[in-house]
């Protein structure tokens, strides 16, 4: 093949409006205050609120876990993990539709600066010889 030759590729591409819908299952985690939880079957629904206001569904197996998971109701936050099933719309955008809750733990609810304040008093840690900690972890999470 000669160098000036041009080498020409198909590449399928989707368009937003093209991009086909698509479901996966995996391990997945979320966040928020259980706000519902209750059910007749051995798979009893469970609706969580995160702190943006979105409802996330999800589902426990056991009366057993479902009694112990109502102790949150309503309570502080707490993370769950589990099997999620994703859904990928025509835009590209993934959404959680569902989880099945396996374990859980509650979150601490302590303000950043709190949190921030106790990590500073660890001798060797680096946040020390920082003149702004909060404002270097915002620059470290993309927040600034």
């Amino acid at each position: 093949m000669d160098m000036t030759e041009k080498l020409t590729f198909q590449i399928d591409c989707y368009t937003p409006a093209t991009l086909p819908m698509m479901r996966l299952v995996q391990p997945s985690s979320a966040d928020g205050v259980v706000i519902k939880i209750g059910g007749k079957d051995e798979t009893i629904p469970v609706m969580l609120r995160n702190t943006e206001g979105k409802i996330i569904n999800c589902q426990i197996r056991g009366t057993a876990n479902a009694k112990n998971l109502a102790r949150y109701y309503l309570e502080g936050p707490i993370r769950v993990h589990g099997n999620g099933k994703w859904l990928r719309n025509a835009a590209g955008v993934w959404a959680l539709e569902s989880l099945l809750i396996q374990t859980w733990e509650e979150l601490d609810t302590a303000p950043l600066d709190e949190v921030l304040a106790k990590i500073g008093k660890v001798a060797g840690n680096g946040w020390r010889a920082m003149d702004e900690p909060l404002l270097e972890w915002r620059k470290m999470r993309g927040l600034k």
